[in-house]
C-alpha cells in the first residue's frame, strides 16, 4: 500500500513539470532596482556649511569671508563658556604667584579674623618691594550693600582697628580696652598698704628660711647612701664536682633540651617548696636558657640561689643590701646578675663566687632593672625620681638619662631585639624609647588607663602584656604602632595595689600571673580564659615564672616567704 501511494505522488509531480514546459518548478521573480548614486542636495556649500571658529582642524576648503563671518545662533550659556576656558587643574585655572612669607601670613590672618585681605589688582605680588603695600592696601572682601550679582558695592567708613599690626596705632594683643581705662580706682589708704606690705615681707622671710634649711640638709647629708656590709655563704658540700664544674654550668641532661621547641602543659601539683627567707620574697628568676638554678630576692635584705634539679637545696646566700631587695636580673650568659633595693643601690654580683662587682646609686630608689641585650656592660634602671637611668658598669657612671615621665618609673623592658625599650610609670603611661636617645618615640596614655607596674614580653617579640592595676592584664603590640589589642584581655585575678609578676610559657600557649589572694592564675593565650588556678601561698602571690626548658614546670613566690615549684 505504501509503494502505491509513493508512486502516485511521483506521477503527479512529473505531470506538473510537463505542464511548465519541461523545466523545474520555480518561484516567481520580483524585479528590484539598485540605486548606485548617493543622494545629492541641490543647495550650495556656502548655504549649508558654517565654519566653527573653535575647531582647530577643517575638513573642507572654506573661503576667507566664511572664516571671519560673525557667529550665528543664540548666545551661549555662561556655564558653557566656562567649559572652553583653559584649565591646568580639575576645578579650573590656577595662576602661579610669588610672595614673601611675612606678607602671606599677614593677609591670611587678617582675612580669617576680619574678612579682609590685600587687593591683588593694585600691585604685582611678583615684585619684592610690594611687601609694604600688602600691609597697607586692604579692602573689604565680599559684595556688601550691592543689589543682585552685578550690583555696585557701597563704600562704608572704615572702623578703627586696634588689632591691625599695619596701623600706626597698633598697641599689641595686651591693649587695655577704653572701658577699663576710664575706670577710676580709689587710692589705697595707709592701713591697707601696711597690711599688704607685711604679708609680702612674711612670704619672703619664709622662703629664705626654707632655702637655708635645704642648704643645711644638703651639706649635712653624705655624698652617697651608706653601703651595707657584703658577705656570701656557700651551702654546698663541694664547690667543684668530679668534672671540675660549678653550679652555674649547665648539666648535660638539659643541654639537649634547650631550644627544642617543646609543647607546654598545665601544671597541676606542687613538687617542692623552698622556705629559706625569713620574710617575704619579692622576685624570682630562673637561670637563662637552662633554668637549672633559681635566684630569689627577699625582703630580709638577702639574695639566695637555689638548686632546681638535684636535691633542691640552697646553694648560696648573699647579703649586701641594707633594705629589702626589690628585683633581680640575669645577664645573657648568667655569670652575673643585678639586684635593686630600697637602700637606693643597684649592685652587680658574680653568680659563681657571690662577690660584689659594682655598686651604682643616684640617691634614688631603683625599681625595675634590665641588662642591655647587645652589651651586658650597660644596663637600665627605673628610678623613683621620674627617670630611667642608663649605667656603664665598667666606668660606674651614668651615660644617659631618660627624663619624660611625670612620676616614679616602675619597670623597663627591652623590645625589638634590644633596639628599643619601654617604660611604665605611676603617671599611668607607657613610653617607648630608642636606646641611647632620651626622647620618647611613642606615648601610650589614655583616660581609662591605670598604672602598670609589671610587664612581660611575648616570646615572639610581637606583643607585650602589662599588669594593669584594675585587676586585668592588657596586651599591646610591640612593633610599630604599639596599639592596644582589644581582643586580648585577661581578667579574674586580683592585683589592685600589687606589682604581681607575670610570664609567658615558652611555646606562647599560656600566660601565668600572681594574685593578691595567694593563687597563681594560668590563662589560655588563645581564648583568654582561666585555664588553671594554683593555690600555694598564705598571703600575696607576688611572683610567677615559667621554666625555660621543662614542659609544665612553674615557680611562684609570695609574701609568706615561700617559693613553690609546680609540675604536672
Amino acid at each position: 500500500g505504501g509503494k502505491g501511494r509513493r508512486g502516485k505522488k511521483k506521477k503527479r509531480e512529473e505531470e506538473k513539470v510537463e505542464a511548465n514546459g519541461g523545466g523545474l518548478l520555480q518561484k516567481p521573480i520580483i524585479p528590484t532596482t539598485v540605486e548606485t548614486a548617493p543622494t545629492v542636495v541641490s543647495q550650495g556649500v556656502e548655504q549649508r556649511v558654517m565654519h566653527n571658529p573653535t575647531q582647530s582642524v577643517v575638513f573642507y576648503n572654506p573661503r576667507a569671508d566664511d572664516l571671519f563671518r560673525p557667529l550665528q545662533g543664540a548666545p551661549r550659556h555662561p556655564r558653557d563658556a566656562q567649559i572652553d576656558t583653559p584649565k591646568n587643574c580639575w576645578t579650573g585655572f590656577i595662576q602661579e604667584d610669588h610672595t614673601d612669607e611675612l606678607a602671606f601670613d599677614t593677609n591670611y590672618h587678617l582675612f580669617n579674623r576680619g574678612k579682609t585681605a590685600a587687593n591683588p589688582s593694585l600691585y604685582s605680588m611678583k615684585e619684592k618691594e610690594c611687601s609694604n603695600v600688602q600691609m597697607k592696601e586692604v579692602v573689604q572682601m565680599g559684595n556688601e550693600g550691592g543689589e543682585g550679582d552685578g550690583g555696585e558695592q557701597k563704600k562704608r567708613k572704615r572702623k578703627r582697628d586696634y588689632d591691625d599690626p599695619s596701623l600706626d596705632s597698633y598697641e599689641g594683643p595686651w591693649r587695655i580696652p577704653d572701658v577699663i581705662k576710664n575706670v577710676v580706682l580709689p587710692e589705697p589708704d595707709e592701713e591697707m598698704v601696711a597690711k599688704y606690705k607685711a604679708m609680702d615681707d612674711e612670704k619672703k622671710k619664709k622662703k629664705k628660711e626654707r632655702q637655708e634649711a635645704a642648704e643645711e640638709d644638703e651639706e649635712a647629708a653624705p655624698s652617697k647612701p651608706p653601703v651595707a656590709n657584703e658577705s656570701t655563704v656557700f651551702h654546698g658540700k663541694e664547690f667543684y664536682n668530679y668534672q671540675g664544674k660549678t653550679y652555674i654550668d649547665i648539666p648535660n641532661v638539659l643541654s639537649s633540651k634547650i631550644d627544642d621547641g617543646h609543647r607546654c602543659y598545665l601544671p597541676t601539683k606542687p613538687i617542692h617548696t623552698w622556705s629559706g627567707h625569713t620574710k617575704g620574697v619579692s622576685s624570682i628568676s630562673f637561670f637563662p636558657k637552662s633554668g637549672h638554678i633559681l635566684l630569689s630576692a627577699g625582703m630580709d635584705n638577702k639574695l639566695k640561689i637555689w638548686d632546681v634539679y638535684n636535691k633542691r637545696h640552697c646553694l648560696r646566700t648573699i647579703s649586701g643590701h641594707s633594705a629589702a631587695v626589690r628585683s633581680v636580673c640575669w645577664s645573657n650568659d648568667g655569670k652575673q646578675f643585678l639586684s635593686s633595693s630600697f637602700d637606693k643601690f643597684v649592685k652587680l654580683w658574680d653568680t659563681e663566687t657571690g662577690e660584689c662587682l659594682g655598686r651604682f646609686t643616684n640617691k634614688k630608689a631603683p625599681a625595675g632593672i634590665q641588662f642591655y641585650p647587645q652589651n651586658n656592660n650597660e644596663f637600665l634602671a627605673a628610678c623613683a625620681n621620674k627617670k630611667v637611668v642608663q649605667w656603664d658598669a665598667r666606668a660606674n657612671e651614668i651615660i644617659q638619662e631618660y627624663d619624660r615621665h611625670l612620676m616614679a618609673v616602675n619597670v623597663v623592658q627591652f623590645i625589638d631585639e634590644g633596639r628599643r625599650f619601654l617604660s611604665t610609670s605611676d603617671d599611668k603611661s607607657v613610653r617607648v624609647w630608642e636606646y641611647g636617645i632620651p626622647v620618647d618615640i611613642k606615648l601610650i596614655q589614655e583616660p581609662h588607663m591605670h598604672s602598670m607596674p609589671a610587664v612581660a614580653l611575648h616570646p615572639n617579640g610581637k606583643f607585650f602584656a602589662a599588669q594593669s592595676l584594675d585587676n586585668q592584664i592588657l596586651v599591646y603590640g610591640a612593633t610599630n604602632r604599639f596599639s592596644l589589642n582589644k581582643k586580648k584581655r585577661f581578667t579574674g585575678h586580683l592585683n589592685a595595689g600589687y606589682a604581681c609578676q607575670l610570664d609567658f610559657s615558652p611555646d606562647c600557649s599560656f600566660l601565668a600571673t600572681g594574685s593578691a589572694n595567694g593563687q597563681a592564675y594560668v590563662y589560655d593565650w588563645r581564648t583568654t580564659r582561666v585555664a588553671k588556678k594554683l593555690s600555694g601561698h598564705d598571703g600575696v602571690c607576688i611572683g610567677c615564672i615559667w621554666h625555660p626548658v621543662e614542659r609544665s614546670m612553674l615557680a611562684t613566690c609570695g609574701w609568706d616567704g615561700k617559693i613553690v615549684l609546680w609540675n604536672s
